[in-house]
């Protein structure tokens, strides 16, 4: 009985093993729903066979699905950082996210993502989120949403969409930074890195050593420089005072933000629930209870 049991194991061993070797040997022409001569061809089978994207158990790529937060940055890691990437999976823990060692990882780097609200990890991600994520993890530079689609534009990495025009504007609109990303768009954006950038490897990104704001934003930002990335107030309301307070988000409730601008129209009142924050006082990160007194 004992013999029998050891040749059964032996035998589910090497099933397992045939399996994953198999797998791993998989090329784009491999899953059933790629197509040849897309724009998004070339770019997939790169990253297929980079193994910085991998395909779903039944054998599809899914390239017009949505990427999720938790997705981009697993994809990013693998591209900018695969030894490491390498040596945390199947790492997490009995009660962890699932994610949690690649987030720990981009922690370490200073990513800005959502470390503490676990459930928009597995959300479609921006477009406009991913140009920063993208623009800040290989420059090492902290930036603001808008210089970081000019980035992608300056490194040819993305062109925008032509919005009726027969040459790309490639402005901040005609990015289409509240669209979601999908997984081919966010494939081309890596290979294009891949053939445009001589750096590609990945930065512990600059922090101020005091930094209070809220998605970039400070007191005192004038009017002006919110609406450039969100666009006109969802909602206007007044106090008794005469504060007028602006409510911007994107797509629903995403990155949303109240601000309250004075007689001048610059920012003396900022508020988020969102995980948008940076609060940092003598190069300590603070927790949103105890950037209140500083901030609120």
């Amino acid at each position: 009985m004992r013999k029998l049991l050891s040749f059964l194991f032996v035998v589910v061993i090497g099933i397992i093993f045939s399996l994953f070797a198999n797998a791993s040997k998989l090329s784009v022409d491999d899953f059933i729903d790629y197509q040849a001569n897309m724009s998004w061809s070339e770019p997939m089978d790169w990253a297929i066979t980079e193994g910085i994207l991998n395909g779903y158990p039944d054998k599809t790529l899914k390239p017009y699905e949505y990427v999720t937060e938790a997705q981009m940055t697993i994809m990013l890691l693998n591209f900018l950082t695969k030894s490491e990437v390498s040596a945390i999976k199947n790492s997490s823990q009995a009660g962890e996210h699932w994610t949690t060692p690649y987030y720990n990882l981009a922690q370490k780097y200073h990513l800005d993502l959502s470390y503490s609200t676990i459930k928009k990890r597995d959300l479609p991600v921006r477009r406009g989120t991913v140009a920063k994520f993208f623009a800040q993890a290989i420059t090492g530079k902290e930036m603001t949403e808008l210089e970081a689609v000019q980035w992608m534009y300056d490194n040819e990495i993305s062109s925008g969409h032509l919005d009726g025009q027969d040459v790309p504007p490639k402005t901040y609109k005609s990015y289409h930074p509240n669209d979601k990303l999908s997984r081919a768009h966010a494939v081309i954006f890596l290979y294009n890195i891949e053939k445009n950038l001589e750096d590609k490897s990945i930065k512990v990104i600059e922090q101020k050593t005091d930094d209070i704001s809220v998605n970039g934003f400070e007191l005192g930002d004038p009017q002006h420089k919110f609406e450039e990335l969100y666009g006109a107030p969802k909602r206007i309301s007044m106090n008794d005072d005469g504060l007028k307070f602006h409510t911007y988000y994107h797509n629903d409730y995403e990155d949303m933000i109240i601000v309250g601008f004075d007689q001048y129209d610059q920012a003396v009142f900022l508020y988020s629930n969102q995980e948008i924050f940076t609060a940092r006082l003598n190069n300590i990160n603070l927790t949103n209870r105890e950037c209140d007194k500083f901030l609120f």
